[in-house]
């Protein structure tokens, strides 16, 4: 006697890459946050954000516009005379704009947390970029339903560009914070100097995990 049985396919695991997010791209800038009394746009709370870093760009304001319906993080700190660090898409660099809306402010977080010795790297001589070699080899045995994923961590860097410390930016994934961590603490960053004389510096090291054909946006 035959029985019909159903043979469930198996599925495989997504396959994907491993992108770095390069400085070439994004830059991490520092400056203040300054309430405005100003009415603004409908829906929208105003506030002007004043670069400290880099020194050309030293006192120059913007008008940054938070959607009060999303949870920027940016905005989640916001008070008058904040001493903040943001990422910036370089894009809205190329021109300072009267207006920078948070969606092109990728992240941002409040000074105080970084320590002292530890320098921007908007201050530095050269920015120094993120180095892309021994990339994390993307994981296997995900769901068949994943799509993307992004680990970002905050580095500090001594003198010789070896990562002395890390805080991790979002709660993310562990299979993904381990990958990134691994490739944090097998790099080399670039030295930073100020003066020509090596320091100490935090940079931004964000990794998107992302399946093959799909296009997501950070």
């Amino acid at each position: 006697m035959w029985i019909l049985g159903v043979i469930t396919p198996a599925h495989a695991s997504p396959k994907g890459k491993v992108y770095i997010e390069s400085a070439k791209d994004i830059k991490v800038y520092t400056g203040k946050l300054l309430s405005s009394e100003e009415s603004g746009v409908d829906g929208f709370d105003n506030v002007y954000l004043e670069f400290e870093t880099p020194a050309s760009l030293q006192g120059i304001q913007i008008l940054v516009l938070f959607d009060q319906e999303k949870s920027a993080n940016l905005s989640k700190f916001v008070k008058s005379g904040e001493h903040i660090a943001f990422r910036l898409h370089n894009r809205v660099m190329n021109e300072i704009p009267e207006l920078i809306y948070d969606v092109e402010i990728v992240d941002g977080f409040p000074m105080k947390i970084i320590p002292e010795e530890f320098t921007a790297p908007s201050s530095l001589d050269k920015y120094p970029n993120i180095p892309s070699k021994k990339k994390p080899k993307f994981p296997k045995d995900l769901p068949s339903d994943f799509k993307a994923v992004n680990s970002k961590y905050i580095v500090f860097v001594d003198e010789t560009g070896k990562a002395k410390k890390v805080i991790r930016i979002y709660k993310g994934d562990s299979i993904f914070n381990k990958l990134t961590l691994k490739y944090i603490n097998d790099t080399t960053f670039s030295v930073g100097k100020l003066d020509g004389k090596p320091v100490p510096y935090f940079q931004i090291v964000s990794l998107n995990y992302i399946v093959d054909g799909y296009r997501p946006y950070y």
